[in-house]
């Protein structure tokens, strides 16, 4: 029997084109500055972005924990579209789904509505958790693209 799942939907309005929005995503050297909680924690990433295409984040606390999340990029859609699975061992999370969306905004197309769509196992502590993990990220990324 599978579990049921929750998805979590998070917009954020972020000071930057589109198109510099969906590089943020796609650079390992660029993620590994923003694809964190809090900025006082650290990354390491690696990632092909590609269909089929893996990646890896490893989250560096810093009181000396370690998390780490892998995945599989199922679609790869510049500068608008990323869907990509998400394991997280160690909250029981394997191949859970993510989708970020990306719309142009403002004006001038200067600004970027993103939609981060996750589709979890229903269970408290693992919704809770991905929610502050991801706002947290989502607020690192719009201090890094200011």
């Amino acid at each position: 029997m599978t579990a049921a799942t929750r998805s979590i939907v998070i917009r954020r309005v972020l000071p930057a084109p589109r198109a510099r929005v969906f590089e943020a995503w796609c650079r390992p050297e660029l993620m590994a500055r923003w694809f964190v909680p809090s900025a006082a924690w650290r990354a390491e990433v690696t990632a092909d972005v590609r269909p089929d295409g893996r990646f890896r984040v490893v989250l560096f606390e810093p009181g000396g924990g370690v998390h780490v999340h892998d995945g599989v990029y199922r679609e790869v859609s510049p500068p608008a579209r990323l869907v990509l699975t998400w394991t997280a061992a160690a909250l029981g999370v394997a191949d859970s789904l993510v989708t970020v969306e990306l719309a142009e905004h403002g004006p001038r197309g200067e600004l970027t509505e993103l939609t981060l769509t996750h589709a979890l196992p229903d269970l408290p502590g693992v919704v809770r958790a991905h929610e502050d993990g991801w706002t947290g990220c989502l607020g690192v990324l719009a201090a890094f693209l200011t």
